[in-house]
């Protein structure tokens, strides 16, 4: 760290993770001995270089400093310094979303005529990017995240493998570690959408993966306020992912970047209560006669249950899904909730539901839906910080109605 706060402490303590973010752009001086505890917001475009010399090192890259704002800026690097210690990476870079950080990984990794492997059921923008792909000449192959004996094959002669550390909505979790052994033995990069688990149920490079990618307009970001993305990994991988960037134009502006920085100072708190809150509503949901089903990577009910205990780490995040017999009574549960917003993000401080056949799955056919274990009945919730009593009497009225 470059910051005034990277050393305090009796010498030779290590300070702890929540303490060091605290502290991560902090000035040194701000004119006369003074410096503002949030960050300055840097809104300049262009830098000027106080030397020839200087400018020509920094368009050669042989020099780091802010030159061009497609290229770098210093609120940029301190959302990614940040990001770099959550994740205990080397690097880290933002993107200006979370599709742009996947689409921007892949174009500098992939090449026409090279295979990626995707371990789903993903994502639905994740199944635009594949299509995207596939038009640009990149075979796109596809693997069962619950059956782990076939990925060695589906790997064989693969540039990349691509995956969620928990799916969306039906909370899959893979076994990162085999899945990185694969990858590994294959000769694949491998990466993972790490979005709803967030940095701190579950750091995805300390499992052998390559890449973890997060989309910051989710828990991260935590306030519904900002779009953003991040990849983190190694700074040889990260070097190759920086200068697709430069190219595309897809590095997280400014005002975002420092939005960024200042909602991950609070992600662990916000994690905290979300969890706590999750647990309350999958346990009451669990006893209501209405539902159907509901899916818990941390009850034994869940087909990763076991996994799931390996693979995070004291939490499963902020999401809920269950189900209800069929699309009518999801419809006319979402109606008559007060409380939860009808809305098809996460990770704000509101909490959210939606439906995943009409939101991020709305897409694909039915059949592929049930394939992926999204059912017409099926309702996410996106936990927010309310009181856990509040949301659950919202939706026990509505359920009640119903």
């Amino acid at each position: 760290m470059t910051d005034s706060h990277a050393n305090h402490g009796r010498p030779g303590e290590a300070l702890a993770l929540s303490t060091r973010l605290m502290h991560i752009g902090e000035q040194e001086s701000y004119g006369s001995g003074v410096k503002p505890l949030s960050p300055p917001l840097h809104h300049a475009a262009i830098w000027e270089a106080e030397s020839a010399e200087l400018l020509g090192a920094i368009g050669r890259g042989t020099a780091d400093r802010a030159f061009y704002g497609r290229y770098g800026h210093p609120n940029a690097r301190q959302a990614e310094e940040a990001m770099a210690l959550l994740e205990g990476a080397s690097a880290a870079l933002v993107f200006a979303t979370g599709m742009s950080a996947l689409t921007t990984t892949w174009d500098a990794l992939l090449s026409p005529g090279d295979a990626i492997v995707l371990v789903g059921p993903l994502y639905g923008g994740t199944e635009m990017a594949a299509k995207r792909a596939a038009r640009w000449g990149i075979e796109v192959r596809r693997a069962p995240i619950d059956e782990p004996a076939t990925w060695p094959a589906l790997l064989r002669g693969a540039k990349l493998v691509h995956t969620e550390s928990i799916t969306n909505p039906t909370l899959r979790v893979p076994d990162l570690e085999a899945l990185a052994r694969a990858a590994r033995e294959a000769g694949a990069l491998s990466m993972v959408d790490a979005t709803f688990a967030s940095p701190l149920l579950q750091r995805p490079l300390a499992l052998g993966i390559d890449l973890s990618m997060h989309s910051a307009t989710k828990f991260l970001g935590g306030h519904s306020d900002l779009l953003g993305g991040t990849i983190a990994g190694s700074e040889e991988l990260l070097a190759r992912i920086a200068a697709e960037r430069k190219v595309l134009g897809t590095i997280l502006a400014p005002e975002p970047s420092w939005r960024l920085l200042r909602s991950i100072k609070t992600l662990e708190l916000r994690m905290a209560r979300v969890e706590a809150t999750r647990r309350v509503l999958c346990e009451r949901l669990r006893s209501t006669a209405r539902v159907r089903l509901v899916l818990d990577p941390l009850h034994p009910s869940h087909p990763d249950h076991a996994v799931a205990l390996r693979m995070l780490r004291g939490g499963a995040g902020g999401i809920a899904t269950f189900e209800l017999e069929d699309e009518p009574a999801a419809l006319r549960c979402l109606d008559r909730l007060r409380l939860f917003h009808r809305a098809a993000s996460l990770g704000g401080s509101e909490s959210l539901a939606s439906l995943p056949a009409l939101t991020s799955h709305a897409a694909l056919t039915p059949e592929q839906r049930v394939a992926c274990g999204i059912r017409a009945g099926c309702i996410r919730l996106a936990i927010g910080l309310e009181d856990a009593n509040d949301l659950w009497r919202d939706l026990q009225q509505a359920l009640e109605l119903v």
